[in-house]
């Protein structure tokens, strides 16, 4: 039933309008549940890649935990990785990782691959949907019944073919799957921060760490699925 039939003929089809509000605020409720879950779990990324830098400039594998690091230490890292976005503090984890464990061929591997993960794909995406414009419930190119499970994310620019909408068609599950595999990075990234947070003493082994790691980056792919539609453009870049 449309939302017109529902306007012309109000008493008998006010209960069937309460119930399309109510699905409608419960599904709106979700897409803002999920698109705050994903942006803080994209910072949570980017903490956890501070954190391990951190670890890999300061930490003594042959001291205990409460032996560790200095007040000037962290302060003087926190002041050089301040104002860094996304991409750069990927690159220098990396860059210091080949500089300070070049011997660890295996995490080594493994941190190769998050890098592209996250500045190939992850940034890209969290951008469009930082910057985008949302507009929730909306119906897929051939349907006449609006759906609150979608959401517009729309990028309009002014260029020189005139106004060009950049309009993206897409599902609020498609949000709940992209926060899983986010979780699974930042899961893998929080397995490297401990590693080089745990001293030589610790009955936790880099061989456990490493196993945990490879678990879950298996089963990592970042993509955002379009619903099919009229003026859909793809932004994401698959792995």
């Amino acid at each position: 039933m449309s939302l017109r039939e529902i306007f012309f003929a109000p008493h008998t089809y006010i209960c069937i309008l309460d119930v399309m509000e109510a699905e409608w605020e419960k599904k709106r409720q979700k897409l803002y549940e999920e698109y705050g879950r994903f942006i803080t779990n994209f910072e949570g990324v980017c903490a956890s890649i501070r954190r391990t830098i951190t670890g890999l400039m300061f930490f003594d594998k042959t001291k205990e935990p409460w032996e560790q690091y200095k007040h000037d230490e962290l302060t003087s890292m926190s002041i050089l990785l301040e104002g860094l976005t996304a991409k750069p503090l990927m690159d220098k984890l990396y860059a210091l990782y080949l500089l300070k464990r070049p011997s660890e061929i295996e995490i080594i591997g493994y941190l190769k691959k998050m890098k592209i993960l996250f500045a190939d794909n992850l940034v890209p995406i969290r951008n469009s949907l930082s910057h985008g414009v949302v507009s929730h419930g909306h119906r897929a190119w051939g349907e006449k019944e609006t759906n609150f499970d979608l959401f517009m994310l729309s990028h309009a620019k002014l260029g020189n073919q005139g106004f060009l909408p950049n309009s993206n068609l897409l599902s609020i599950e498609t949000l709940v799957i992209l926060n899983e595999n986010v979780e699974r990075l930042l899961f893998c990234l929080q397995m490297v921060s401990l590693m080089e947070s745990t001293s030589n003493s610790s009955l936790v082994t880099q061989a456990d760490f490493t196993t945990i790691i490879a678990k879950n980056l298996s089963e990592i792919k970042f993509k955002l699925e379009l619903i099919e539609n009229e003026m859909s453009d793809y932004f994401y870049k698959d792995v």
